[in-house]
């Protein structure tokens, strides 16, 4: 009798186990996923393209009048246009990394594992990302370089 409980407990700890392993990967929306998705259904990619442009111009635009007419407020108006110019930029940075390569469609990447990140004592840190379509489930890796802020 003693047996056939730690054999049926054995069994039921390997169906748990395979049922965990096909439990569909849950991902909980960033700011920037938030952002990205809203600003891409708004207003569609090729115009972000067009409005982080603009925003990077008129910001630009901004800082050199501003520091040639010596006027503070004018140089510092320009600072709201440059971080709309980022916030443009990211978001549809982050939309292009999203499109599956396999079935073309948009927001599928979900994040299948916590990046793994690889410092070799130079300024730059590779990240490398792993990613799943959650509609074709096509696997994806994605290796970005940053630099690094400490220098030895």
């Amino acid at each position: 009798m003693f047996g056939e409980k730690s054999a049926s407990s054995k069994v039921d700890n390997a169906k748990e186990a395979l049922s965990d392993c096909h439990k569909p990967y849950i991902e909980s929306p960033s700011f920037e996923a938030k952002t990205s998705s809203y600003l891409i259904f708004r207003y569609g990619e090729p115009n972000l393209l067009f409005f982080c442009i603009v925003s990077a111009g008129v910001g630009i635009a901004l800082f050199i009048i501003g520091s040639e007419l010596q006027s503070r407020i004018t140089f510092f108006l320009g600072i709201p246009f440059l971080l709309l110019a980022a916030i443009f930029y990211q978001a549809r940075d982050y939309y292009l990394s999203r499109i599956c390569k396999k079935c073309g469609r948009e927001f599928a990447y979900v994040q299948t594992r916590k990046p793994v990140v690889y410092d070799d004592w130079s300024q730059t840190i590779k990240i490398t990302s792993y990613y799943r379509c959650r509609y074709c489930g096509h696997k994806y890796m994605e290796t970005k370089s940053a630099i690094s802020a400490y220098v030895p």
